[in-house]
C-alpha cells in the first residue's frame, strides 16, 4: 500500500532515484518554473529527498518559491516566505513534460530520421550512456526499444513516406519526371532504381527493388 503524500508534495515533482532502495527524488516545482525540470533536477539547491521535514525546509529558503494566497491548502501552511504576486510562467519552462498521444508518433519518425541520418544502429537507444543523455535533457521520455524501432515505427515510417511521396507527386500541377537506374552491389546482385524529380527539382526516391536473372532475361 503506498504512502499517504505529505501536504508539501503538491509543491514539487518526483523522479525516480537510480538505487532503487533511495527515495525518491523531490524537485521544486518553483525551481523547475524558473530553470526547466531537466536542469533543476539536477541543479544543488533545487531538489530534496521525498520527506516532508526536507520539503519544508527546502521551501523556506528557496529563492524561487511563490506564494499564492488564493489556495485553500496554502492557507493552512501559510508562511510569509515570498511576495504573494501572481506571475504567469513562460511556455519554455514546461519543455520537459510528458508526451501527449498525439506527440509520440511524430517523436517517434523523429528518432529514427536521426538513427538514419547518423548511420546509427537501432541498438543506439538501448545504450546506457544514451539513455543518461536523454535523462538529463528531458526525464519525461521514454525512449523506444531496438525492436519498436525496427518493427513497428520503421514499417509505419515507411508507410507515411510513400504516402507523401505519392501525394507530391500527384499535387505537381506541372508533372513529376521518372528516372531509372540499373546497377550491381558487393552481393552481385542486380539492383534496380527509380526516382520522381518535381517540377520544382525536388527528387523523391519512389523504389529500388533486386532483379533476378530467369531464362537470361532480367524480372522484377
Amino acid at each position: 500500500m503506498d504512502k499517504e503524500a505529505h501536504k508539501f508534495r503538491e509543491f514539487f515533482t518526483l523522479i525516480d532515484p537510480t538505487k532503487k532502495t533511495a527515495n525518491k527524488k523531490a524537485v521544486c516545482n518553483f525551481c523547475i518554473k524558473e530553470y526547466t525540470l531537466s536542469v533543476a533536477s539536477c541543479r544543488t539547491g533545487c531538489f530534496v529527498s521525498n520527506k516532508a521535514k526536507l520539503c519544508r525546509a527546502h521551501l523556506k529558503k528557496c529563492i524561487n518559491f511563490e506564494y499564492e494566497d488564493s489556495s485553500e491548502e496554502n492557507e493552512e501552511n501559510k508562511e510569509p516566505l515570498r511576495s504573494t504576486t501572481k506571475t504567469q510562467s513562460r511556455i519554455t519552462n514546461y519543455v520537459s513534460r510528458s508526451l501527449s498521444k498525439k506527440d509520440v508518433p511524430y517523436f517517434e519518425i523523429l528518432l529514427l530520421q536521426m538513427l538514419v541520418s547518423n548511420g546509427l544502429a537501432f541498438t543506439f537507444f538501448e545504450n546506457q550512456e544514451t539513455k543518461d543523455v536523454f535523462t538529463f535533457i528531458a526525464p519525461a521520455l521514454k525512449l523506444p526499444s531496438r525492436k519498436a524501432m525496427s518493427d513497428r515505427i520503421l514499417s509505419k515510417s515507411t508507410k507515411v513516406l510513400t504516402q507523401s511521396i505519392i501525394k507530391i507527386a500527384q499535387e505537381d500541377k506541372i508533372g513529376v519526371t521518372a528516372a531509372f537506374d540499373r546497377w550491381t552491389n558487393v552481393k552481385q546482385e542486380n539492383l534496380f532504381g527509380v526516382i520522381f524529380i518535381t517540377s520544382n527539382g525536388e527528387t523523391l526516391i519512389w523504389a529500388q527493388v533486386i532483379l533476378v536473372m530467369k531464362d537470361q532475361e532480367l524480372k522484377m
